[in-house]
């Protein structure tokens, strides 16, 4: 059964009315007379205390509440089930002697940098290690949480304030640095909790999912078990938001999911790759309809579609098309095309389990109908 939501206009003539009712001879109701603004002010508490109850009574549910009002929504059903907080991107460091000589300490909390987009971004050493032949590693976390910190392999290269023990040593990161993320999304949030209750045993393969994401920083995971009957080994992949892993993420998800496995189970974390894939899109538009702004339009919701694939899942050519036609009905029809040729079958798979397909657009065309 659903109930209709009253208007201030239905509150107000219920109250007119009302008062009518009691007391016929009232009937100046023009606009500013006493009545009008004694009805009105009525009518308006009574619309805000409805507002307020409907708020109150949608701050309970994990399907409608949002923000503050989700979160608690959730851990009073699941306490263990907390929304993403936003993290800092980690990685391996690997330090060069210069023209040393001897044992060369570098302490936790040594500062490096890199240069991206004429944006500095620092990094921060976790550790004490120690140089005793060419080189060492050292584990790091970006010194700002979100995606800033997720920078491609070889771009921190600067020590602001040089090593004691070797002033002329350099740095650079041989691996991506991932895992920087912003707070997790109402939606995202929603759609984990609303699974959660799958993954109460344990050791099955939503609970291994959802172990994984529990992780900050952890965006995609794929959960193989292909490999079952030759190694007896689970391999769960893992991902950021931009869809890539690294060794110090992985570790990180191995080490949650030792509370998350079936005894016996021996189960391996790896690092996601990401897989990009360039597609041409022919658009097919109605004369005279404006194309710059259907163009901007229709790489946002082709990228919105490839954003919302799941690590190891296939792209399909027809949900492109069917994503650029959704955008307006000034738009007659899409062909999308793998740059190069076109595919034998609809869906563009990835070639291995753990990579996360995403769709580079970059060319569109547009023909007038």
């Amino acid at each position: 059964m659903s109930a209709t939501i009253p208007t201030f206009d239905d509150l107000y003539n219920a109250a007119k009315a009302e008062t009518q009712a009691r007391q016929p001879a009232l009937t100046d109701y023009s606009d500013g007379s006493a009545l009008d603004a004694i009805t009105g002010g009525g009518a308006v508490l009574a619309d805000m205390q409805i507002r307020a109850d409907l708020d109150a009574a949608a701050a309970k549910y994990i399907a409608i509440a949002t923000g503050a009002d989700l979160d608690t929504a959730v851990t009073d059903i699941f306490p263990a089930c907390v929304r993403q907080a936003e993290s800092a991107s980690v990685g391996t460091l690997t330090f060069t002697r210069g023209g040393s000589s001897g044992v060369v300490e570098i302490l936790a909390g040594t500062v490096v940098t890199a240069t991206v987009n004429g944006q500095t971004v620092t990094f921060t050493t976790d550790t004490n290690v120690y140089m005793t032949g060419s080189t060492v590693n050292a584990s790091a976390h970006c010194s700002a949480t979100g995606t800033v910190g997720n920078v491609a392999a070889g771009v921190v290269t600067k020590i602001p304030t040089p090593i004691p023990d070797d002033t002329t040593a350099t740095v650079t990161n041989a691996d991506r640095f991932v895992g920087g993320a912003a707070t997790e999304t109402d939606d995202a949030y929603r759609a984990r909790a609303q699974a959660y209750p799958l993954t109460l045993r344990r050791g099955t393969v939503a609970a291994l999912e959802e172990g994984a994401l529990s992780v900050p920083g952890v965006s995609y995971v794929t959960v193989d078990e292909s490999l079952l009957s030759t190694d007896a080994t689970v391999y769960v992949y893992v991902g950021d938001p931009d869809g890539r892993g690294n060794a110090a993420l992985a570790a990180l998800v191995a080490t949650e999911l030792e509370n998350w496995r079936a005894a016996g189970v021996l189960v391996v974390v790896d690092p996601a790759a990401r897989e990009e894939v360039s597609v041409g899109l022919a658009v097919t538009v109605k004369a005279g309809a404006g194309t710059d702004a259907l163009k901007t339009a229709i790489r946002a919701a082709v990228l919105a579609y490839t954003s919302s694939i799941a690590s190891g899942a296939p792209m399909y050519l027809s949900a492109l098309e069917s994503a650029a036609i959704r955008v307006s009905s000034d738009v007659r029809g899409a062909v999308a095309i793998i740059t190069g040729g076109v595919p034998a079958a609809d869906g563009v798979t990835p070639t291995v389990p753990q990579n996360a397909l995403r769709c580079l657009s970059s060319a569109l065309t547009v023909v007038f109908a």
